[in-house]
């Protein structure tokens, strides 16, 4: 007996678990799992070294991936990551400015 299935199928049909906190959804979206430094950099208009001292200086900044041990190997993000990150402090900032409004404050 032979089955016919192809890539497209199996991919489609293919569910992946959640593992270790981490999901797997994004696999076969279009979307990338993974975003360069230099990209992140330039997404957020701003220069990979202030990217650096922004995630340095926040505890709940997305933690960077070096994909190799020479001073040149690229450094990556999980896109998961930055966009609860960016969601975080967009959340925190609308927080920050509706409790101001609702005192009266600047």
């Amino acid at each position: 007996m032979t089955l016919n299935v192809n890539s497209s199928q199996a991919a489609n049909s293919l569910s992946l678990p959640n593992v270790n906190g981490w999901s797997t959804h994004g696999i076969h979206s279009s979307k990338p799992y993974w975003i360069t430094q230099n990209i992140l950099a330039k997404k957020l208009c701003m220069s990979v070294d202030a990217l650096r001292k922004l995630f340095k200086a926040d505890a709940n900044a997305p933690q960077a991936i070096k994909l190799g041990e020479t001073r040149q190997a690229p450094v990556y993000y999980m896109l998961v990551e930055v966009e609860a990150w960016v969601l975080s402090k967009k959340e925190a900032k609308s927080h920050q400015y509706g409790a101001t409004t609702a005192t009266g404050g600047n």
